[in-house]
């Protein structure tokens, strides 16, 4: 362990070396170790889009929903590093998609805020329950950022428009300040249809 607390298996991983990392698995390297930033292997090939490291990881039984300091699992920093193929093979593997960081940011408000239209689809169809509330927030934050089909597909399974931001606005109003025009025009369609 180096005097952050990394074991070589940490180090192969940040580094993307996956020759080193198959030999240290084999050799029964503890692929759940946490170093002192309170991260692992798993978390930092997540992070760094390492896909085929991701994978074995995964292999070798590596905890999918270990978090870091800040609550991260390895699905929400692969979607926040836009690491899509990780995220979609951490969801495939039964990744908690309910999860939510200590920003309360789970992983369809992370997808949503990126525009990852698919990923979105995705967690949507896996959830057992819907929670209302994280999809409204979902709706605020893709609307901030103009995503029309993102806004769509969230309002098609339930997102209020009514819903506010902390500043009071809509999604109506988020899209008008922002100048989304495609977004607005698709508002003001459901809107309308909802009459």
């Amino acid at each position: 362990v180096d005097t952050n607390g990394n074991t070589p298996l940490i180090l192969a991983t940040t580094y993307g070396n996956i020759e080193i990392v198959e030999f240290l698995l084999e050799n029964q390297s503890d692929v759940n170790f946490y170093n002192y930033k309170n991260s692992t292997a798993l978390l930092e090939a997540s992070k760094k889009g390492y896909l085929d490291i991701v994978s074995l990881l995964v292999q070798s039984k590596a905890d999918i929903n270990l978090t870091d300091i800040n609550g991260n699992t390895p699905l929400i920093l692969a979607l926040r590093h836009r690491n899509i193929e990780v995220a979609n093979l951490l969801i495939q593997n039964e990744a908690d998609i309910n999860y939510s960081n200590d920003d309360n940011i789970t992983p369809l408000i992370e997808a949503s805020k990126k525009g990852y239209l698919e990923v979105v689809e995705l967690l949507l169809k896996k959830q057992e329950n819907k929670n209302i509330e994280e999809i409204n927030t979902a709706l605020i934050l893709s609307s901030k950022k103009g995503y029309k089909d993102v806004v769509d597909l969230l309002v098609k399974n339930g997102a209020d428009l009514n819903f506010t931001d902390e500043y009071g606005n809509t999604p109506l109003i988020i899209a008008l300040n922002n100048n989304h025009k495609e977004l607005l025009e698709l508002l003001i369609k459901k809107i309308n249809s909802f009459d």
